[in-house]
């Protein structure tokens, strides 16, 4: 792949440092395995109610059949799922990055 360079140029606000820490912290947290196992009985208990208020509060109302699929996914998550699911994030957020930097690129050109 392209060298990475150090993502100094840019930057992005106090917000997305401040995100992005955040997010770091919390991916640590979630590979450790007492932490994994805390998330897991948690998602075990899941339904689609909690859910539902849950993502309310977050300002993105869910439709029922969405709610019920997630409850569905989030009894379904195991320790180790768990563990995949964080290398997959760490790559979709650095897919994310180069993303954001093509869009810059592009609103460049727009102007």
């Amino acid at each position: 792949g392209m060298g990475r360079k150090r993502d100094g140029g840019g930057g992005g606000g106090g917000m997305d440092t401040l995100a992005k820490s955040v997010l770091s912290n919390l991916l640590k947290k979630i590979e450790d395995e007492e932490t994994q196992e805390k998330i897991c009985s948690y998602l075990r208990s899941a339904n689609a109610q909690q859910i539902m208020s849950f993502a309310a509060m977050a300002g993105m109302p869910l439709r029922k059949e969405s709610a019920e699929r997630l409850a569905s996914f989030a009894n379904g998550v195991t320790p180790r799922g768990i563990g995949r699911g964080v290398s997959r994030v760490k790559r979709g957020l650095s897919i994310v990055k180069t993303v954001r930097r093509v869009m810059k690129v592009i609103d460049k050109y727009k102007s």
